[in-house]
């Protein structure tokens, strides 16, 4: 079982970000008010790829199946209607079956089979430049041997590879100049010069076609790309939304039950250690009320970040539960691993130094206590009385003087 885990930082969407604050993953730029680019991080950018990949196998399908029929009906319309010469027939068959074909073929399969999905990006782009070059090719041996060939379908090739492939811009436009240069200069070595002929007028025609839908191609593929990077964007900050608190980062109350229920499963069945730990800030009630809600705020966002550095850096998760208190979930994390991470983590809020006035215990700064619980699942303790047991745990903490973690190891023995 995988489990997508969301990296820290990503907040909201923003067009402006002052030097000092941490730049979000999520952020939109705006230069110079005119041109419009999504700067993503590394990461960011490695899952919306993952994401356009698998879309694009649905396009690729359809367009590789369009082609295949395509392709196998063109016998058929050469045999009864256009009849062309055996000199055309033979090279064209072979490169329309032994190349075309077979890459038509293989791209379809890359986009239904899992194993070979790694691969559908290349053969597509491989497919499609095939079929543009085996139709410059129809069109320059064509001329040779005195048959006309449609004018034209080099371009579709062309435009499908922009917008049917699914390639990234930076990676399709050198594809299409490449097949845009081969059809243009076959263009020129066909056309017909002739002086004051409408052939002339028609060859001029041709060539500005072609120059004109290259263009539009490069456009609508730039454009393309950059309205489906910003739906995904948004798209991921609405679900951003959803499951994550806005204010700390941290998962929230409904995301983290989802998640917990998903491990403590896993912990039961693969029979692996699983830790829980209630955090709590302690006197943060005394604290907004000495220094106001604005502050408070601010408080939460610098000790959210502090738990959720302790969890992306232990492979574990940090929750939102309401108010001033969190929650720290850690799979295959045994108890004395977990009872050191939880007491470095008291330790590491109250090195933060966030000055607390308003305590009554007379403490300078802020911090927390943590209840913890450590267990292997066997099937008599649930994860309900699992996270009963932390919030106790939480308790005798907070009882025996706060800025403290009591930690409680389960003390069933597994089966076996």
């Amino acid at each position: 079982m995988t489990i997508i885990k969301r990296s820290r930082g990503i907040r909201n969407l923003s067009t402006q970000s002052s030097e000092n604050d941490e730049r979000s993953p999520y952020q939109l730029h705006i230069d110079n008010g005119s041109y419009l680019r999504l700067a993503f991080s590394p990461e960011l950018e490695a899952a919306y790829r993952i994401d356009l990949h698998r879309l694009a196998l649905r396009a690729r399908l359809v367009f590789g199946t369009l082609l295949a029929v395509l392709v196998l009906t063109i016998p058929l319309l050469d045999h009864f209607i256009f009849h062309p010469p055996e000199a055309f027939v033979a090279p064209v068959r072979l490169m329309q079956f032994g190349l075309l074909m077979p890459l038509i073929a293989a791209t379809i399969l890359a986009s239904l089979n899992e194993r070979l999905q790694a691969y559908s990006t290349p053969i597509a782009a491989s497919a499609l430049a095939a079929v543009a070059l085996c139709v410059i090719y129809q069109r320059v041996l064509g001329y040779e041997l005195g048959y006309y060939t449609a004018v034209g379908w080099a371009n579709v090739a062309i435009i499908g590879a922009f917008f049917f492939a699914g390639i990234r811009t930076t990676q399709v436009v050198p594809l299409g100049v490449a097949l845009f240069s081969l059809n243009f200069a076959a263009e020129l070595y066909v056309g017909n010069y002739s002086s004051g002929s409408s052939a002339l007028i028609n060859t001029v025609y041709e060539l500005e076609g072609m120059i004109v839908i290259f263009i539009l191609g490069v456009a609508g593929c730039y454009l393309i790309e950059t309205n489906t990077r910003l739906n995904w964007l948004e798209t991921k900050e609405m679900q951003q939304q959803l499951d994550y608190d806005d204010l700390t980062g941290a998962l929230n109350r409904g995301k983290f039950r989802m998640v917990y229920r998903r491990l403590f499963s896993m912990a039961q069945r693969e029979q692996r250690d699983i830790s829980i730990a209630i955090v709590d800030i302690d006197f943060f009630k005394a604290y907004n009320d000495h220094y106001g809600h604005a502050p408070g705020d601010k408080c939460l966002t610098l000790i959210g970040n502090c738990l959720n550095t302790a969890a992306d850096k232990n492979g574990g998760y940090c929750a939102r539960l309401g108010g001033e208190e969190f929650a720290l979930l850690f799979f295959g994390m045994n108890f004395r691993e977990a009872q050191s991470l939880f007491s470095r983590i008291c330790q590491d809020v109250d090195a933060l130094a966030i000055a607390h006035a308003g305590r009554p215990d007379k403490h300078p700064n802020v911090t927390v206590s943590i209840g913890g619980y450590s267990l292997i699942p066997d099937g008599r303790v649930n994860r309900f009385v699992a996270l009963r047991k932390a919030d106790k745990s939480l308790y005798a903490a907070k009882s025996q003087g706060r800025n403290q973690l009591v930690m409680v190891e389960s003390k069933v023995a597994p089966h076996g």
